[in-house]
């Protein structure tokens, strides 16, 4: 179910207080609302956490103030701006605030996190702290790292157009006993125009600091195919 008319349908069931429940993550999980957009469950889980839910109801309408708070959140954590503005007006549109949403679909583009939050100042546990916290913490803890980690990840390059199948990327974030390991997962779902017994494809990852600067890469399998990188 899209993510507006799910808000929509568990307001109406359960009113407009569930927004600030920490369970509206999971209701929306059970409803299948993150399809389109899997950064939304740690957004709203984090509007929640950090009072944005309770600010917004307050507020009472879709206004300039509305606007307003949603651009301060944009601002303190360095989420892409589509998608919040996505959040922020499906909420509006679930409390009936609104009747359309004026956003397009998210792009692949990241904005670059501020210096006061990344938007992920709540996973920054250590390996020792995180071995004194329960399983099933360190097993949400876990979750929520890797679609923070998604929602800052974008494809460099026309990736489906060059090979003609669509590709997926996910991370994969563990945490060890002594270390945390973080990798990527890519899926090629379809038939690819080329041939594998003549090419190779080389897969980059390419990791960029709070500033915008180069601090690591990792590359794949090296061929004679275009190169494509994961930012």
């Amino acid at each position: 179910m899209e993510l507006h008319k799910a808000l929509q349908q568990i307001i109406k069931t359960d009113g407009r207080a569930i927004l600030t429940q920490p369970r509206l993550v999971n209701i929306l999980s059970d409803l299948q609302a993150y399809q389109a957009m899997p950064a939304a469950k740690y957004i709203i889980s984090s509007m929640i956490t950090d009072g944005y839910m309770q600010q917004l109801l307050l507020i009472g309408k879709w206004d300039v103030n509305s606007e307003r708070l949603m651009n301060k959140y944009v601002q303190e954590t360095g989420f892409q701006f589509d998608m919040v503005s996505c959040i922020f007006q499906s909420i509006a549109f679930g409390l009936k605030w609104k009747q359309t949403l004026d956003v397009t679909s998210p792009s692949n583009t990241p904005v670059k996190p501020t210096s006061q939050n990344n938007g992920a100042s709540s996973l920054n546990l250590s390996c020792r702290e995180l071995s004194k916290r329960s399983e099933e913490f360190v097993s949400d803890y876990i979750e929520k790292c890797q679609e923070y980690i998604d929602s800052i990840t974008y494809l460099k390059g026309n990736w489906e157009d060059e090979l003609g199948a669509k590709i997926t990327v996910t991370s994969n974030y563990e945490v060890l006993p002594a270390q945390t390991y973080l990798s990527w997962n890519i899926e090629i779902d379809g038939k690819m125009k080329i041939r594998l017994k003549q090419y190779s494809l080389s897969f980059y990852v390419a990791i960029y600091n709070l500033n915008g600067r180069l601090i690591g890469t990792v590359d794949g399998v090296r061929g004679n195919t275009k190169d494509y990188e994961i930012h």
